[in-house]
């Protein structure tokens, strides 16, 4: 029998003219078709994204709140720097600025009164005080202003 000559039907026949001849991409090759398999691995990518996702918040870690004690060293250390940076400003202008805004510190919420040749820095949320009367007395300043570790917190 001559096949050439028929018109072609769906599903085709096999050799023997049955039908039964593979009839989609699956049957002949194997595999499932592309589209089921590229949504497989949506699926399966959607997953690792929320379990991911769920393992992230089991893990995050809370901030404590800090002390009045670990405030009042950053305000200490706050003042420290902003002198700094005033004795940096006397150094390299000759004179003392007129305000903190001058060198940049205007966000710092730091008060600052100039006297002569002398400036004091105020912290307003601690009220720790740092006044330096000359560019030497900055050094004998640091050692009131430094953290020192209390001696009850010791192990």
């Amino acid at each position: 029998m001559d096949r050439s000559s028929e018109p072609a039907y769906w599903p085709p026949e096999d050799d023997a003219g049955e039908p039964g001849a593979p009839q989609t991409v699956e049957e002949e090759s194997g595999e499932p078709p592309r589209s089921s398999r590229t949504s497989g691995i949506a699926a399966l990518v959607g997953a690792l994204l929320v379990v991911g996702m769920w393992n992230a918040w089991q893990l995050r870690v809370e901030v404590p709140e800090p002390t009045p004690r670990e405030e009042a060293e950053v305000d200490r250390v706050s003042l420290f720097v902003a002198a700094q940076e005033v004795e940096a400003h006397r150094e390299a202008e000759g004179s003392l600025p007129a305000s903190l805004s001058e060198i940049g510190l205007e966000s710092t919420g730091l008060r600052y009164q100039v006297s002569g040749d002398s400036f004091r820095l105020e912290s307003p949320a601690s009220g720790e005080v740092l006044e330096v009367a000359s560019p030497d007395s900055l050094l004998g300043e640091i050692d009131g202003l430094l953290p020192r570790p209390d001696p009850s917190e010791r192990p």
